[in-house]
């Protein structure tokens, strides 16, 4: 029972990680492609958040 409780912790860090490296990525050509997110500086107050499609 043990071993199955540290395998879904480990497994749902792993997820939260993987899903966590999708966000403010560039394509190719250097630009923004994927869900972005930004925050107001030095705040963490959400500025805006979409999705470009290779820098559109």
């Amino acid at each position: 029972m043990k071993f199955l409780n540290q395998f879904i912790v480990l497994f749902l860090v792993s997820i939260c990680s993987v899903s966590a490296q999708n966000i403010n990525q560039f394509d190719a050509q250097g630009k923004r492609h994927g869900v972005w997110k930004k925050n107001f500086e030095n705040t963490k107050v959400l500025r805006y958040e979409g999705t470009f499609n290779h820098g559109k």
